[in-house]
């Protein structure tokens, strides 16, 4: 079992084989490295006997799971290109034919593809954020406020 569910825990006793975490943030994008390390131990796991399967879950199901889900359909050669994995995806998960819907993650989902399809070999590249630059973001009058988080 694969588990993107940052909010939640998995029991590994609950669980026949090996629970792996890769928790991301609810309907965001995974980082680069989580979805090959991720395809990595899937195919590993596959590969290690026919009858092993493999559960990816995330908190409903849908955004992160089917981003991993699209990879991994990528990574193995089931589906082809990234709008196939994305509309196999779509088709299986989902009554309405919505499985990835946020835009970022979609793209996360292009940018796999494209490295796969082109051979390209991922080089983070660090960013270093030196200054922020505000304009008129209000006051604290009326009790307006503004807050921010960075990862």
């Amino acid at each position: 079992m694969f588990s993107r569910c940052e909010e939640r825990e998995f029991i590994q006793g609950k669980f026949k084989g090996p629970v792996v975490e890769y928790p991301f943030r609810d309907h965001n994008a995974p980082k680069f490295e989580q979805i090959m390390a991720l395809c990595e131990d899937v195919k590993g796991f596959l590969d290690e006997d026919k009858n092993n399967i493999v559960a990816i879950n995330c908190k409903a199901g849908k955004g992160r799971t089917g981003v991993m889900v699209c990879a991994c359909l990528l990574f193995t050669g089931v589906c082809h290109d990234s709008e196939e994995a994305l509309n196999h995806y779509a088709s299986e998960r989902t009554n309405n034919g919505k499985g990835v819907t946020i835009p970022s993650q979609r793209r996360y989902v292009h940018y796999y593809g494209h490295l796969l399809k082109t051979g390209l070999v991922y080089r983070p590249k660090p960013l270093v954020l030196r200054t922020f630059v505000f304009g008129n973001i209000g006051t604290n009058v009326g009790g307006i406020y503004a807050h921010f988080l960075l990862f």
